[in-house]
Formats: C-alpha cells, structure tokens, sequence
C-alpha cells in the first residue's frame, strides 16, 4: 500500500524534526526573518510601556493634584503607540512576503519531484490527494510561518515580559496571581493533546474528502453510465459523515478550553482586587501600581489565549507538513541518471513477444500480447 494511502504513519515523525525540516526553509530569507523577530519583540516591549506609563500617572501626579506632567505623558503614550504601529507594519508584511516566497519554493519542490514518479506512483495515489499536498497542505505551512511559529515566540516574550513588570511592581501580588497558573498548565496540557488528535485526524479527513470529490467529479459520465450514482452517494456521505465529527469533536474541545482561560483570568483578577484592595486599604501599596497590576494581569491572559488559538494553526501544520514531508520522501521511480547516455538512434523493425504488464502486483492490463512493426 502507498505511503500517502497510510495516514495512521503521522504518528512516526516526531514535532521537534519537523520543525527544522520545515526551518530550513527560512534559511534562504534569514536576514528578512531576523528583521521580523526584531520588529515583533519591539512591539512586545512598547505594548509593555502602557500600564507602567498608567502607573507614574496616577501615582505622580493625579494623586498629588500635579496635572502638569499629564500632558508629557500623554504625548510619551501617543510616541509609543505610533511607533509600535509603524513596527507592526513592516513585521506583518515581512512575514507575509517571507511566507508566500517559502510557498513558493516548498510547491516548486514538491512538484518537481511528481514530475519523477513513475506511472505506478500515480496509479496506486488518487490525483485528489497530490492535489492537497501541493496546493492545501503547502497554504497551511504558510499559514504556520506567517501567523503561527514566529507569533508564538513573541507572545513568549511578552508573557516573560509582563511577569517581570509584575515582580517589579509588586511580588507579593505575583504570587497570589500563581495560585491560578498549575490550574492553566494542567488545563492546557489536557487540550494540547486531545486537540492534537482531532486535528490530524480532521486533516486525513480532508484529504479523503478531496480525494474522493476529485476522482468521482472526473469519472462521472461513467458512474452514470453504470448507473452507480447510489453506492457512490453513500460512499460521499460516509467521508463526509467522518469529517463532520471530527470537527465537533474540534469544536468541542476549542469550547471548553478558550471559556476556560477567561474563567482563570477573571480568578486571577478576583484574586488581585480582594488582597491588593485590602492592601492599599491599609496604605500597603499605592493605587497606581494595582492599577498598573491589573492591566498586565490582563494583558498576561491574552498571549495564552493567542497561543491556544496559534496551537490549532500549529497543530494543523504538523500534520499538512507530514503529509507534504511524506510525498517528499518518497522514493524516485524515475531518478536522472548521474551520467545520461543519449539514447541511440533506433532503425529496423519493432517486435513484442509474449509481453506481461501491471501497475498493481499481479493486476495485468497487458497479457501475453505479441506484434510486430516495421521500420517506417
């Protein structure tokens, strides 16, 4: 059976040489990439600049009556913003130009290496299948690099970022902030793995799905003609009736784990406003800083939404890149020699004696067939 017919094998490639696989294809565009990262974590530290600025606002001159500073600090707020919009100007459309060029290379690759399979290949893979690596498979991994794999970092470093915002601002509230965080690990782990599966398995789904339509669309006139509209019809909703529910199983697990990062999150806020209040209550802490505290511990819970979100594109990826990886490896059938001999030119009759041939082991379309022709 052919490799790309065999979707339970997705399980042989491990994520972490997939990643570099698919890595390399930024080598040829690593100064763009570096510029990228560049611009992404300077949006990261100027959209770490508002709660702080909030911060000295409050407690440095609202709160002493001194509105003089206000506007130095509004005009400081509004540099910051348009900077970071500037910034992520050029970062979206870098990543955007660096993803349509890797797609670029990745189907010019895999399309050439079609060009060199052999007739066996052809016939044992349905064309619907070639048609998902090269054209759907091949979107998805630029989908990863645009809006997946660097983002990921990024939403890292702002989570990294905002933690070390909070110490600073206040340890104490930190700390009861982490009283919601192994609650999070133990929630995302559990999503990780089961949306993982459902994703693969979506993924096998649709290209069964393709498959069959593309096939089927192709051959009707003789689906018709021996009036086979029926067996087909259920053979359709069969497929069909797969991928639905694995994109209710998605969904349903997508419905439980977003709702439950805004339940965290607003735990984490009740936590803050019931110590932190008692404290400024008590002269403790000012308000600026648990206003400022409040912000990031929102801002905080935004990156781990993304990243689930980023985890599907992630995810979905993985198995679109095993796919494309698989008719990658496969085996040449027709290999170009390392030294071509031009083929001689051939003069004199033509003979086939006895000749057997089949692209399926023992499924001949050719048997025992004898002729001959002559020259001219």
């Amino acid at each position: 059976m052919s490799v790309l017919h065999q979707e339970s094998l997705l399980d042989r490639y491990a994520d972490w040489p997939l990643f570099k696989r698919i890595l390399r294809y930024l080598q040829p565009y690593r100064g763009l990439v570096a510029l990228a990262i560049f611009l992404l974590f300077g949006v990261s530290l100027l959209n770490l600049a508002g709660p702080y600025l909030t911060k000295i606002v409050i407690d440095d001159y609202i709160r002493v009556s001194n509105l003089e500073g206000v506007d130095t600090i509004a005009l400081i707020f509004l540099v910051v913003l348009v900077v970071a919009f500037v910034f992520q100007f050029f970062q979206t459309y870098l990543m955007q130009y660096i993803g349509q060029k890797v797609m670029y290379d990745m189907r010019t690759q895999v399309f050439a290496h079609l060009h060199r399979m052999s007739f066996r290949f052809f016939d044992k893979n349905p064309i619907g299948k070639m048609v998902t690596r090269v054209v759907n498979d091949v979107e998805v991994l630029n989908e990863m690099l645009t809006s997946g794999l660097i983002l990921i970092f990024s939403d890292l470093f702002t989570l990294g970022g905002i933690f070390f915002m909070m110490l600073y601002l206040d340890w104490r509230l930190t700390l009861v902030v982490c009283l919601v965080f192994p609650f999070l690990l133990m929630a995302t782990r559990a999503y990780r793995v089961r949306a993982r599966d459902a994703l693969r398995k979506n993924r096998a789904h649709v290209t069964g799905l393709n498959a069959f339509l593309e096939e089927n669309l192709s051959g009707m006139p003789t689906v018709q003609l021996f009036n086979k509209e029926k067996q087909h019809h259920e053979r359709f909703s069969d497929i069909n009736k797969k991928k639905l529910s694995e994109d209710l199983r998605s969904l349903h697990y997508n419905s439980v784990y977003l709702p439950s990062i805004d339940l965290f999150s607003a735990l984490g806020i009740g936590l803050v406003i019931w110590y932190g209040g008692g404290r400024f209550v008590q002269e403790e802490i000012q308000l600026g800083v648990l206003v400022a505290f409040l912000q990031y511990l929102q801002k905080f819970f935004e990156p781990i939404r993304d990243l689930a979100e980023k985890f599907n594109i992630i995810q979905t990826a993985m198995a679109s890149s095993e796919r494309v990886f698989e008719l990658l490896d496969t085996p040449e059938d027709l290999p170009n020699p390392e030294r071509p001999v031009p083929a001689p030119k051939l003069k004199g009759n033509v003979a086939f004696e006895n000749v057997w041939f089949a692209y399926k082991n023992q499924d001949y379309v050719l048997k025992d067939i004898s002729f001959s022709l002559r020259e001219g």
